[in-house]
């Protein structure tokens, strides 16, 4: 032992440990706090792709000091290879309560079945969208004639028969599916509508989310930090980020020599040139995210697993032109960034003021910064396989969203209904190409990145 390797207090002298906190958050139904995040930790860490136990990964919870809610804990690993890793949860369903089955229906109606102008669709959405044109009117049909019949019998107007068990059941049936809707869809009617009624869960639900950013920066003192979306969890974590980006950087000052650092320009040359380079985009993000301009920002990437986001020029705009014009106008955030339409329109991450040094940063600028990876398992013709949810972004949001189609196979033979497969390996074979993908995008090893 050297006295190189030896501290003033006599210890050995130990490499730095770098900190990461990965975020998950989760999506629609009657969720349960711990449920997403204790299976995510055992599909990412506890287990390899192929669902075998990583025999030198522990991790265990510890009391959640980034939120107030006590039925939450944190998952802590331990240091691995340099790098110790926090897995948090961002909960939200609470905040979700008292939605009206008609509001609902009215949703799934006139948003999802009645709407024009849908670019980009995957084929088993349209496919379900068609069968549902059909099936809707059927199902309500059949449910008033049942109940128009069960009244006429127990009011003495037609004779009592057997045909009134099968009606019952009909209705039964039609309550059930009532629950499941409300359940299921009600979640994502009141959270992607911006009506009257549905504006203070929204804001309650942001709120929450920026405040557990602004934490796990200002308290968490972590080198490193990956948002992890599912579902509807997606649309959360896209407009958590870019407020709380917003908000953070928007008093960061970035000195002018005459000309923007050299990170800046190289974001700005692949956002504005001809073909786009992904790779060197991509390449170009990290190099961004590690320079001075970004230490008050921690978030390296973003991960959005079966994103309705994918549909988003008519789910969050009135249609394609209203999409559009709130994309060119930097109301939502692209990847890459858009440039400023003024005179001063030289960077998509800086705005420039004649006559000054300095230059700040752009509300919009997120994607400059944070990579975006986007997986999704895609469809065919009909709706049974794959995810009908989720699927591409690039051609809603830019084309440096990381696009990744992912497959796996169930033990049966075929990949059905994989909206909740994304980090689960039980009961599937063959190559577990989608926990491969995630774990890619996780990057928890990757040395560069912290």
């Amino acid at each position: 032992m050297t006295d190189e390797n030896v501290s003033k207090a006599g210890k050995r002298d130990r490499p730095p440990v770098a900190r990461q906190a990965v975020l998950i958050i989760h999506g629609v139904g009657d969720q349960r706090p711990m449920d997403t995040l204790r299976s995510f930790v055992d599909g990412v860490w506890l287990h390899d792709p192929e669902g075998q136990r990583i025999e030198d990964h522990r991790a265990w919870p510890a009391p959640d000091t980034m939120t107030d809610n006590f039925e939450l804990f944190q998952i802590a690993t331990g240091v691995n290879r340099g790098v110790r890793t926090d897995f948090f949860e961002f909960y939200w369903a609470d905040l979700m309560t008292g939605t009206r089955v008609g509001a609902v229906w009215h949703w799934i109606v006139f948003q999802l079945l009645l709407r024009t102008g849908l670019k980009h669709a995957s084929p088993g959405f349209l496919t379900a969208r068609r069968y549902s044109w059909i099936v809707i009117p059927l199902l309500v049909g059949a449910v008033a004639f049942c109940v128009t019949h069960l009244l006429r019998m127990l009011l003495g107007a037609s004779s009592p028969s057997w045909w009134g068990f099968l009606e019952a059941a009909v209705i039964a049936a039609f309550f059930l599916i009532e629950y499941f809707v409300k359940k299921f869809v009600g979640d994502a009617a009141r959270y992607l509508i911006a009506r009257p009624d549905n504006i203070g869960a929204r804001q309650d639900i942001r709120r929450r989310g920026a405040e557990l950013l602004g934490k796990l920066h200002d308290v968490g003192g972590y080198d490193r930090i990956v948002v992890v979306g599912h579902s509807l969890g997606t649309v959360i974590g896209y407009d958590i980020l870019a407020h709380a980006f917003a908000k953070r950087m928007h008093d960061v000052s970035v000195r002018l020599a005459p000309e923007p650092p050299e990170e800046i320009a190289r974001i700005d040359a692949l956002a504005g040139g001809g073909e786009f380079d992904l790779a060197a985009w991509r390449s170009a993000q990290r190099a961004l995210f590690h320079s001075k301009e970004a230490k008050r920002w921690r978030v390296s990437d973003f991960i959005t697993l079966g994103s309705p986001l994918t549909y988003a020029h008519f789910l969050v705009a009135d249609d394609p032109a209203d999409f559009d014009r709130r994309r060119q106008d930097k109301e939502l955030a692209t990847c890459p960034p858009r440039f400023d339409t003024n005179s001063n329109a030289k960077s998509c991450v800086i705005f420039r003021r004649p006559g000054r040094t300095t230059a700040s940063i752009q509300h919009s600028a997120l994607f400059a910064f944070t990579r975006w990876t986007n997986l999704y398992f895609p469809t065919s013709s009909g709706f049974v396989r794959g995810d009908v949810i989720g699927g591409p972004l690039a051609a809603n949001f830019g084309a440096g969203v990381e696009d990744r189609a992912v497959r796996t196979t169930h033990l049966w033979g075929q990949s059905i209904f994989s909206h909740t497969s994304y980090w689960t390996s039980g009961g599937l074979k063959g190559s577990p190409n989608h926990i491969e993908a995630l774990t890619d995008a996780l990057a928890l090893f990757d040395e560069t990145e912290v």
